[in-house]
């Protein structure tokens, strides 16, 4: 129906169909594209860059520690990494996602000083890998002696610790930069699954997250699980993110992913396929196909399922073997955490692990496990800087509550955000049996990218507001 305008022309009444608010939101997006390269990101770390050199040379020349490597194993990944992502970010307009790369690694070199010179079981990796590049520098592949070390677990790093030796010459420094490396390009995996999976999420916010959080850039920037971890899990979830959203390559990036994880650490292996067979079984797929017709989709999502049982019972009896039970049943969960809870019980960052085996107990294992310890747990320099970083990331789940409500309305129409929460969930749980707060915020980095994609989902609170705004003032 129509009435006439004050000028006579008729004019159409607001119907429930009405489109404005879009053009609203429409708005706040920047009118003008922004150039790769051309924020202070950018200026930030082409500084960061020549102060981390500088230290790579003062490091060789003046202070005997050994890092010369860097000035030339880091350009030369610097330059592999721009040339293969040059692509994506030319076509990224709304905001400068190359200089926070720049940044980010530019982060990324300088943590890599101080925890080299801070190695402890690194050193391991480096003197065995040192002795496993000698024979693969040969093609000798065979009768490879890890010692005592758990296969899958510590003696699998030892010997990818080899295989990185035998591009770096057996130096430690230059074997140190490419973990780090490695655990950028497991941060770019979680980025691009994010983009992948959530179109209209917060993609600056998660890539501000992801790239610049301290742990991520820390942590996992030596000679260590850390940074395998963060690079597996990465391949896991865009592989998740393809096939979830009916992509190429999803098969592929999950079974390679999964694979290398389980081969370091199985358990959290099997965390991410019973968290991807959650988002199997609880995610709807838009499907426009007349009712009766068959469905690709169907069959594919059915295949999946499949893989996903056949992969769990794969990694539940080399799980049970890592954590020294004879199955998983809830008896021997809860002795291999009792367990653990004795072996970290120790030094100077211990604490009274929480049972999360109760109601009152997980929630208290959630906030363990995310964001402790919070300041003045821990003393010390490295306690501090700890504590603040959990009080900060705190402060954003409490500030981000918007976003995080508006997960419950999105866990079946994008199953890539039922496969973070749901690993996020089990991830907590698993963890909780740690009873020291300095290996806790090592772990807690392979956690966290699951974390990030709640707080970067879309304000739908904030977006209603401005809808019903402008339907009652369409002027």
């Amino acid at each position: 129906m129509t009435q006439a305008s004050a000028s006579g022309n008729p004019t159409s009444q607001p119907t429930s169909s009405y489109r404005v608010p879009l053009a609203r939101f429409a708005a706040t997006v920047p009118s003008t594209e922004i150039r790769p390269f051309s924020s202070g990101w950018a200026t930030a770390g082409i500084a960061l860059l020549a102060i981390a050199f500088g230290i790579f040379a003062l490091g060789e020349w003046s202070w005997a520690a050994g890092t010369g490597a860097g000035l030339v194993v880091a350009p030369i990944c610097l330059a592999l990494t721009f040339f293969v992502l040059r692509r994506p970010i030319s076509d990224e307009r709304s905001f400068d996602l190359g200089g926070l790369l720049l940044a980010s690694l530019a982060f990324r070199l300088l943590a890599s000083y101080p925890r080299f010179l801070s190695a402890t079981d690194a050193h391991v990796y480096d003197s065995d890998g040192a002795v496993f590049a000698d024979d693969f520098r040969k093609l000798v592949f065979t009768n490879i002696d890890v010692g005592n070390a758990p296969v899958p677990g510590t003696g699998v790093l030892r010997i990818i610790a080899g295989l990185v030796h035998v591009l770096t010459d057996s130096n430690f420094f230059g074997s140190t930069l490419v973990f780090g490396f490695l655990a950028f390009w497991g941060c770019w995996f979680f980025y691009r699954a994010f983009v992948t999976a959530i179109p209209d999420g917060d993609h600056r916010r998660y890539a501000r997250f992801i790239f610049l959080w301290p742990s991520l850039l820390y942590w996992p920037t030596s000679i260590g699980k850390e940074s395998w971890m963060v690079f597996t899990a990465g391949m896991v979830a865009l592989g998740a993110a393809r096939l979830l959203n009916r992509s190429r390559g999803g098969y592929v990036l999950i079974g390679s992913g999964m694979l290398l994880c389980a081969l370091v650490r199985p358990h959290v292996a099997l965390l991410l396929v019973v968290a991807l067979a959650v988002a199997f079984f609880v995610g709807r797929r838009h499907d426009d196909r007349p009712q009766g017709q068959f469905s690709l989709a169907g069959l594919s999502k059915v295949i999946g399922i499949v893989m996903l049982i056949v992969a769990g019972s794969l990694l539940a009896p080399a799980t049970a073997s890592f954590l020294h039970v004879d199955d998983l049943s809830t008896n021997s969960i809860t002795n291999a955490i009792e367990n653990t809870q004795a072996r970290t019980d120790q030094g100077n960052s211990a604490f009274s692990a929480v049972n999360p085996n109760s109601p009152l107990g997980y929630p208290a294992a959630v906030i363990t496990v995310l964001f402790r310890p919070l300041p003045g747990e821990v003393s010390g320099i490295s306690g501090l800087l700890s504590g603040l970083e959990g009080l900060a990331l705190l402060a954003f789940v409490a500030t981000s509550w918007r976003r995080i409500w508006t997960a419950l309305r999105r866990l079946r129409s994008q199953p890539y955000l039922t496969f973070a929460v749901s690993f996020v969930a089990m991830f907590t749980y698993a963890f909780a049996a740690l009873s020291n707060f300095g290996i806790l915020s090592r772990e807690r980095v392979q956690v966290l990218p699951f974390l990030f994609v709640l707080l970067a989902l879309p304000l739908a609170f904030r977006r209603t507001e401005q809808a019903l705004g402008a339907i009652r003032s369409p002027n």
